[in-house]
C-alpha cells in the first residue's frame, strides 16, 4: 500500500516498518496526527500533490538555476537555461525556442 493509503488508514505500524531509520523518529501517531490537523479536515482526499522531482541546481545570487527546464528539458543539449528568482518567484527558460516563463 502507498504511504498515503497507510496514512488514510491510520496504519502507523506499517508506516514505521516502511520508514527509514531517520524517519522512524517522526513516523508516529502523535506527529502524524498533528500534521493532519495542520493540513486540514480533508486529509484523506489528498491523494497526490503534483509530481515530485529531484533536480540539480546551482544558485547565483538570488537566482536558482536548474540543470534542465521542466518544460523543454533543454532539448537534451542545453543546460542551466532555466532559473527561478528566489525573491519574486518568477521563472524563465532562456532557450529562445522554449521561453517558458511565469510566476
Amino acid at each position: 500500500r502507498s504511504t498515503i493509503d497507510l496514512l488514510d488508514a491510520g496504519d502507523y505500524e506499517q508506516l514505521q516498518k516502511a520508514a527509514t531509520k531517520d524517519m522512524q523518529k517522526v513516523m508516529n501517531q502523535k506527529m502524524l496526527d498533528a500534521a493532519k490537523h495542520e493540513i486540514g479536515e480533508n486529509w484523506g482526499k489528498r491523494k497526490a500533490i503534483g509530481k515530485i522531482y529531484m533536480a540539480e541546481t546551482k544558485q547565483k545570487g538570488n537566482e536558482l538555476f536548474f540543470k534542465y527546464c521542466p518544460q523543454c528539458k533543454g532539448d537534451g543539449r542545453d543546460k542551466e537555461t532555466f532559473s527561478v528568482n528566489l525573491e519574486s518567484g518568477a521563472f524563465k527558460c532562456f532557450r529562445a525556442s522554449c521561453n517558458y516563463h511565469g510566476h
